[in-house]
């Protein structure tokens, strides 16, 4: 059994926890779950924090205060999977919650060179260097000009990358003050 930090394209091995993942799924789920999960969300606040440092706060700021951590359990926390993930809050839509990151994705990879629809529909519509829409009774200059992209800053890989080790050695220690926890509330508890 071994644990992993990351995605698919950022993952890391987290050596030496095996012996204690055997002893934890000896205890029962009742007493370990709620100590694994605290064990992954103490694990993931290197990472957290490094992510704040690097995310550019801007004049609202709703990029930075939008970081933050998940922690999730499924199946039973020894008999299943207890994972975590640090990024940015985002919802699905406006509706169903703060919404304050959903521009993350521009700054992680950036954005391409464009058109604005707009201006590419009105200058279709202009047949001389002046437009004139119907019912009015003055002309504008059209103006289409093209949106520089921007290019992609990176913080979650670099949050990543310079903290993973960080969280791995974090994690495995916290697994053991986790059985060690889950232990002693078994005793207390008569479940042993």
């Amino acid at each position: 059994m071994a644990g992993f930090l990351g995605d698919k394209s950022n993952s890391m091995k987290v050596e030496g926890i095996e012996l204690v993942m055997d002893a934890i799924r000896r205890l029962p789920n009742i007493v370990t779950s709620k100590h694994l999960y605290k064990a992954m969300g103490n694990a993931l606040k290197p990472m957290e924090n490094e992510l704040r440092a690097l995310t550019p706060q801007g004049p609202t700021g709703n990029l930075y205060n939008a970081v933050g951590s998940r922690v999730r359990k499924y199946g039973g926390a020894a008999g299943g999977v207890v994972f975590g993930v640090v990024g940015y809050k985002r919802a699905v839509s406006k509706q169903t919650g703060d919404n304050k990151g959903f521009h993350s994705h521009w700054i992680e990879f950036g954005t391409e060179d464009r058109t604005p629809k707009n201006s590419r529909i009105l200058s279709s519509l202009a047949l001389s260097e002046n437009y004139t829409p119907p019912g009015w009774k003055f002309a504008w200059p059209m103006v289409t000009r093209k949106a520089r992209g921007l290019r992609g800053y990176h913080p979650l890989g670099r949050a990543f990358s310079t903290t993973s080790k960080e969280c791995a050695d974090k994690l495995a220690a916290e697994l053991e003050l986790a059985l060690d926890r889950a232990i002693d509330e078994a005793r207390v508890r008569g479940l042993e």
